[in-house]
């Protein structure tokens, strides 16, 4: 679905500087987590979501605040389809 290309300074001194490939998957079995990697889930919709991430944001990672926006953005929520694809140049933010 595209591509973002971001770099935060850290609270702990650390620089993070990626780019990501974005993709849109589909996918209908049962989901295995590893609990070394995941200690929750919680689903919801983009909407909730978009919203959950205004008002709690110290919940999120400064990464996934930066891209769930655009991607947000270039989703056709109703069908699921993408409406352009994403092009992101994040060149600097200060986050946790």
């Amino acid at each position: 679905m595209g591509d973002a290309i971001y770099r935060l300074a850290l609270s702990d001194g650390m620089i993070e500087h990626e780019l990501d490939h974005l993709f849109i998957g589909y996918y209908d079995g049962a989901f295995v987590l590893d609990s070394n990697e995941v200690s929750e889930v919680v689903w919801r919709d983009l909407n909730s979501l978009l919203d959950d991430l205004t008002i709690n944001t110290e919940y999120y990672t400064a990464w996934f605040r930066i891209l769930l926006p655009a991607v947000a953005e270039a989703v056709d929520i109703s069908t699921g389809s993408l409406r352009e694809p994403v092009r992101l140049r994040h060149a600097a933010f200060s986050g946790k």
